[in-house]
This record gives C-alpha cells, sequence and structure tokens, in this order.
C-alpha cells in the first residue's frame, strides 16, 4: 500500500513541475514535453511489468 501511495506521489510532483517548467515555455515547447512525459511514463511501465 505505502509503495503505491509513494509511487502516485512521485507521478504527482512530476506532473507538477513539468506544468510549472511548461508554463515557462509556448504551447509547441509544452506538447513535446507532454509527449517526453508520456513516453517516459510508458517505458517506465513497460520496465517494471
Amino acid at each position: 500500500m505505502n509503495k503505491k501511495i509513494l509511487i502516485l506521489s512521485l507521478i504527482l510532483i512530476l506532473t507538477l513541475s513539468m506544468t510549472t517548467i511548461a508554463k515557462n515555455y509556448s504551447t509547441e515547447h509544452y506538447s513535446e514535453i507532454l509527449i517526453t512525459t508520456v513516453g517516459g511514463a510508458n517505458v517506465i511501465d513497460t520496465n517494471f511489468k
């Protein structure tokens, strides 16, 4: 249970930092950041399986 909470909070922190970074960039950069974040999350997901 604690591991699940830790992973969820980590994802939350990552998304918050990503949105903060994205605010400093244009919308074009935001989509690029979003794609790399989703891609990275998929890689992590497949590695854990």
